[in-house]
């Protein structure tokens, strides 16, 4: 385990946000990375101590049970969805390149969103350590 914990990173693009991952681990974080559905059950299933989950919107469906349908957009809320009724308190962090503003989605004290496009690299780490020590 790290100093500063263990963070899920959910991307089915994880080379577009490298940068991303490799500032949370330049600063002491502990990343694992599902770049699925399926991977980030499995991972959550077997991973204990993970402190925030860092979630893609925009998923592909993969193979899923018929609770988890939809494409895209809402992929990644079903998957949300999912997570919190496993771990109601586990803090998400909805990381997409949908414009925000066109979502109908509420935030609540565990579940943030950030645009990718509207933080650096260098700017995700304080925002995750806001996060986790809510």
């Amino acid at each position: 385990m790290s100093a500063n914990g263990l963070i899920l990173v959910v991307d089915d693009e994880l080379r577009s946000i490298q940068a991303f991952i490799d500032e949370l681990e330049i600063q002491g974080y502990t990343v694992i990375c599902a770049s699925t559905v399926e991977e980030c059950r499995g991972v959550l299933a077997r991973a204990s101590g993970i402190r925030l989950v860092i979630l893609d919107m925009m998923l592909p469906p993969g193979e899923r049970p018929a609770a988890l349908t939809g494409e895209g957009i809402h992929t990644g809320l079903r998957l949300l969805s999912e997570i919190r009724s496993t771990f109601p308190t586990l803090p998400v962090l909805l990381f997409t390149n949908v414009d925000v503003r066109r979502l109908q989605f509420v935030c609540d004290s565990y579940t943030h969103l950030i645009e990718k496009c509207s933080v650096f690299p260098f700017e995700l780490p304080a925002e995750v350590r806001k996060l986790i020590s809510e």
